[in-house]
């Protein structure tokens, strides 16, 4: 299935693999009433730890299309990079 970033997923295996394109070691996961990301890589992992929140307040996966979510992560992706004292990102662009 050919996703097209503006569409909205049905499950949160197609957006896991809409993420997995760009970061592979990212994961999405449900919680009750919102959405958090994790890894298991754990350097990744640990980097995510350190955060305020790896939260995205979203009740529902239709509730947002690919390009939002993606948005959403690589929002919180920015702030691992920010609050790095080593200044090494997650992931490079």
């Amino acid at each position: 299935m050919k996703i097209n970033e503006y569409q909205y997923p049905r499950t949160i295996t197609q957006v896991n693999k809409y993420i997995h394109n760009k970061y592979p070691d990212i994961d999405l996961v449900r919680g009750e009433g919102y959405f958090y990301i994790t890894s298991d890589d754990d350097v990744v992992n640990e980097k995510l730890a350190g955060l305020y929140t790896t939260s995205i307040p979203v009740f529902s996966i239709r509730h947002q299309t690919f390009d939002t979510w993606m948005n959403d992560i690589e929002n919180l992706l920015l702030d691992v990079n920010r609050h790095e004292v080593d200044r090494q990102p997650v992931y490079e662009k």
